[in-house]
């Protein structure tokens, strides 16, 4: 995009769908997401103009990055409860129990009764925690 260098309506437009983008995918799948967060970035950064360097450009944008992730990290490690409250093996079986009992009514064709709702919701919430 930094090589195209759009001008006007095609730099409007390019924005548009670079913005659209990051706010479809932001909430199911960040890590793609960030890909269209940082092409809107450079674009806008650029101001519709050419870059005089390309590569000068860019890694300044991963300088800014690693400094960024840098100071992330060092909040989480001061701000951070020293032990996890549920290590990892337990959450991963507590999601696997989940998933058996909501087979259970996957196999039987039950998707509506109280309970498969509420096998579904109890899988949702040890995926996501």
């Amino acid at each position: 995009m930094l090589w195209v260098a759009p001008q006007g309506l095609w730099l409007a437009l390019m924005l548009a769908a670079l913005q659209f983008l990051t706010c479809m995918l932001v909430v199911g799948n960040y890590a793609l997401a960030v890909i269209f967060i940082t092409a809107l970035a450079i674009t806008m950064a650029s101001g519709g103009h050419a870059a005089e360097s390309i590569a000068e450009l860019l890694w300044a944008r991963a300088i800014d990055t690693i400094i960024g992730c840098t100071i992330g990290i060092g909040v989480l490690l001061v701000t951070a409860p020293r032990a996890v409250a549920v290590p990892i093996p337990q959450e991963l079986a507590a999601a696997l129990d989940a998933a058996q009992e909501l087979l259970k009514f996957a196999a039987a064709g039950d998707a509506v009764s109280p309970g498969a709702k509420r096998s579904r919701r109890n899988l949702q919430l040890s995926v996501v925690r």
